[in-house]
Order: C-alpha cells, then structure tokens, then sequence
C-alpha cells in the first residue's frame, strides 16, 4: 500500500474512531520521509482517544499512559496536556493538574474548554487544604508515611526492577519503603518469612509487621489490619487491582501498600523540577536508584567471592544467555543468542587470557558455549532446563536457594572484564544499570527503556 493511501485510510479510520486501524496504518510510517509527520499526528490523537476512554471508565494509570505516548509523537497536542490536567486532579494531584492545565492553553490559547478548566483551578488551587497543594510530596514536620512494596510474583530481577520504581515513588511521596517478598515470591520457601532480607539489605529498619494499621489509614482498602501479611490480593483482578503510580501518588494516608509492577518509564514524567533525577532518562535513573537502594546481603556477596576464588581466580569473561520462558516470549531469541556466540568470540580473541563465565537457565545454551570454547567455560552448578517453562515456574530443591543461584551469577558477572548480555532479559539489564561498564560491555537488543507501551502491554494483557 503507498504511504499516502495509508495515511488517508488513517484518517477516515480516526474519523470513526476505529482505533486500533490507526494504529496499524500508522505504526510503519514514523520514519517515512514525507509521510511521517502526518502519520505521528494521527497516531497521538489516536492515543489521545483512547485516553479519554480510559478517563470515563475512571482508570486514571491507563489515561495517562496513553497522553503521555500521544505526547511523544505530538507535543504541543493541547487535548492531550488537558486531559492530564483532569487524570492528575481525579488522582489527588492538584498542582501538577494545574501545570497541565496552563500547558493546554499555551498550546491552543484560542481553545475555550483549556482556558475556562485552567482559571477554575487556578481559582480554586489557593483554596484547597494545604497537604494536599503540596502533593505528592508531605508536609514537613508530619508523621512517617510508609510505602510496603509487596512482591508481583515474577522472576528475581523482574521483582528487583519492581522495588526500584517503588523506591522512586517512595522517594516523590515521602514515605519511607518497606519491602516485603512473601508466600507469593517465587524466591520464597514460605512460613510468612520476607525473602527480600535473605538476599539484599533492608530498605529500613521498618519490617512489615512493624507497620502501623490504624482503621482506615491503609491504601488501598483491599488491604487491613488483618491481612496486610498476606498475598496474591486481587493483583490482576478485582477491587483495587492493576494499581499504579498515578493511583498511589495523592495518597494521604500514613500506609500506602503495592503489590503491581511499577515502571520508572511511567514514573519519570511526575518527577518534580528540582529533583536531582528530573529529565533523566530511565536508564540513568534506574543506576542512580540501585546504587541508592540496592545492597546485596553479605552472605549472598561471600557466596559469590568463594566461588570467585576457587574457579574464577584470573580475568574473565561473563555472558549472559537466555533459554526457556525467553524462547515464549520472544520469537527472535535463537538469533539474538547466536548474535551473543559472536560476540562473545570476539571478545575472547582479544582476551587469550580470559576464561568465560556463562550465566544461563538453559543446558543447551551451556553445552553449546561448552562446545564452542571448551575448558575456558566456567560456569556455576544450579537449576537449568531444556524445555520452555522459567526454573523459577517449575518445582525444584527450593526456591530460596533458586534465588541464591540468580543472585551468585549475577555478582559474578559484575566482576567481569567484559560482559556480554542480552537487553531484553531483566539480568542483563540489570547488570548494566549496576556497573557503569566504560564500553567494556556489548548488550544485544534495542531495547527502549523510555517506551511507555510495555506498561500499557502488561496493563491491558488480562483486561
């Protein structure tokens, strides 16, 4: 189909609000030299309906997702900004409602709907409590407010990722975050015991039984008193399920408590001027919150320097290959694993000193490094398959000790010379959010850190 053709199929697709035909109409003409501008134009407002569809159902995390994709391809879109400004007054968020507000107007200055909703609450804003002009952020001088972040029950750098953007929400609301990997951990043996501690340093000296559990001071109301220790609480289904920054943001009371996944790509964009991480990119921010945040426990850090000492004593390689539950999820993984073995080849031409450390779940992958390079792989004795189904999904010797074998790699790894890796793994991400490499580092994969659609993916896959 020529690209103008497209584009006036866009057009009338938009007109009758035919969605997800804009979407495909639009999404390979970006980059088109004559088309592209167009295309981008169409694909906001695109974006920017289905927010406001979002909006009436009163799913405030899914209409700002959509505004804040609308914005990357259209900026000055006013419809957009105004409809912030609305997503951020529902969620308790006055102030930034009002930014939104005023950047509406700025865009279209004719447009009376952005001018009359931009004097309402500038009229009103003065009036409001003062607790509540100031949010996110507390009031000085107030009584601790606690964020619990509960496990999501995903894979170990996976859960990692999840208290990282919890500890920036942390950070935005003044509270101070308690991280609790329960029953529902996949690194967890059970008995109620907090996994979390068992691998990294508390975040604080608060546990989550310490927390206070006053009637009504607890967010959202799913949880009480009496169950706050418990998991698998409407995560993906029910009241107060899916929840996410926007909805926790406002809160005033002295608990909030987080059990969904939260991404800093969808975070970053409420991070306040004077913040030393606003305009950041997501990839700076995540390394500045894990140095901030994330301490490896001691035991777990000895584990990994005995196994240094006796098998790894010189120069080394480290990479990282994926298999199983990777080969599901993505159809292109043998060739990104293939693009790996070449890499790693390479590298070790120029190191003819260097042994390689594989970090893998997969005893195929590890037979065929083993095959390719022979006594110079060195490799961890853990839980690996053959199959298609995550170690931490199948039954195993336990799941704590699953979780010992991960973190092992992963601090063997960083003390690599050189590492090769594979973006799209949470691992490898991790492992290059941790060391700052200075190019001694290849990662496979184009992954966008800043693309808001995997959110909006995992948001609506169980809608």
């Amino acid at each position: 189909m020529k690209t103008a053709q497209a584009i006036q199929q866009a057009t009338g697709a938009l007109a009758r609000g035919d969605l997800s035909q804009v979407h495909a109409l639009c999404g390979p003409l970006l980059d088109d030299a004559r088309n592209g501008a167009q295309a981008r134009t169409l694909l906001a407002r695109a974006h920017f309906l289905d927010a406001a569809q979002w909006f009436q159902k009163r799913q405030p995390r899914l209409a700002d997702l959509r505004c804040r994709m609308a914005l990357e391809l259209a900026p000055e879109l006013a419809e957009a900004h105004h409809l912030l400004g609305g997503v951020a007054w529902m969620a308790g968020l006055p102030r930034p409602g009002l930014e939104r507000f005023r950047a509406a107007v700025r865009c279209n200055p004719d447009w009376p709907v952005a001018r009359a909703d931009r004097e309402r609450a500038e009229r009103e804003f003065p009036a409001l409590p003062e607790a509540l002009r100031a949010a996110p952020a507390p009031l000085p001088g107030g009584a601790p407010r606690y964020l619990l972040i509960k496990a999501w029950g995903a894979g170990f750098f996976s859960e990692v990722h999840h208290v990282i953007g919890h500890c920036l929400l942390a950070e935005l609301t003044g509270r101070i975050p308690v991280v609790h990997w329960g029953d529902n951990c996949l690194f967890s043996d059970g008995g109620g015991v907090d996994a979390f501690r068992h691998f990294f340093k508390p975040l604080s000296d608060m546990a989550a039984a310490d927390l206070p559990r006053e009637e009504g001071g607890i967010f959202p109301p799913k949880w009480t008193a009496d169950n706050l220790l418990t998991d698998n609480n409407n995560v993906w289904n029910g009241p107060f399920s899916r929840l996410g920054p926007i909805d926790l943001l406002g809160r005033a009371e002295p608990l909030v408590v987080s059990d969904f996944y939260c991404w800093v790509s969808e975070l970053k964009h409420w991070i306040p001027d004077g913040h030393p991480l606003h305009g950041r990119p997501v990839r700076d921010i995540n390394r500045a919150l894990i140095r901030k945040y994330i301490a490896f426990a001691p035991p777990r850090v000895a584990q990994a320097a005995a196994f240094r000492r006796e098998h790894l004593p010189g120069p080394y390689v480290a990479v990282h290959v994926r298999g199983s539950d990777k080969a599901v999820e993505r159809a292109d993984l043998k060739a990104v694993n293939r693009k790996t073995m070449g890499l790693v080849e390479r590298a070790l031409k120029r190191c003819p000193d260097h042994r390689l450390f594989v970090l893998t779940d997969s005893e195929v992958e590890l037979e065929r490094f083993t095959k390719a390079f022979g006594e110079r792989v060195v490799s961890t004795r853990c839980q690996r398959t053959r199959g298609t189904v995550g170690v931490h999904f199948q039954e195993g010797p336990g799941r704590v000790r699953l979780g010992e074998e991960v973190v092992r790699d992963v601090l063997l790894a960083l003390e690599a010379d050189y590492f090769v890796g594979n973006v799209y793994s949470n691992i490898s991400r991790f492992v290059s959010e941790f060391k700052d490499w200075r190019g001694a580092a290849a990662f496979i994969g184009d992954y966008d850190y800043e693309k808001l659609g995997r959110p909006l993916l995992a948001l609506t896959a169980k809608a």
